[in-house]
């Protein structure tokens, strides 16, 4: 066994992937109701008293462009769920701890390589 293989850790058993599945495709769901929504026409009524225009643009490009984003994560979230490996660290194989994937079901590093991936930045 190379050093890899031996540094992996046993996914998640099933019940606790499907909750995540579970948890995922809600999520994917409201994010695609969210960007059919803003996709929709916004009349002038809507936004008085709020903002002016350009601010309303710029805000709702900037959520638009941040929903697209998570709904990829949420893909690829689902995708790795399909494969087996949801859970796994992808750069260094470990088990992603469980309280981490709570709080960011798309997590896709442990902490530690978070981390290093956010100092390569």
């Amino acid at each position: 066994m190379d050093q890899k293989e031996e540094t992996l850790y046993e996914p998640y058993d099933s019940e606790t992937q499907a909750f995540f599945e579970r948890r995922l495709v809600d999520e994917k769901i409201r994010i695609q109701t969210m960007l059919q929504r803003n996709s929709e026409p916004v009349f002038v009524e809507e936004l008085r008293g709020t903002e002016n225009k350009s601010e309303f643009v710029a805000r709702h490009k900037m959520e638009e462009n941040n929903n697209k984003g998570t709904l990829a994560d949420i893909e690829a979230a689902l995708l790795r769920i399909k494969e087996g490996n949801y859970g796994s660290c992808i750069d260094c194989g470990k088990q992603i701890l469980l309280k981490r994937l709570m709080g960011i079901p798309t997590a896709k590093r442990c902490v530690p390589c978070q981390q290093k991936s956010a100092k390569r930045r």
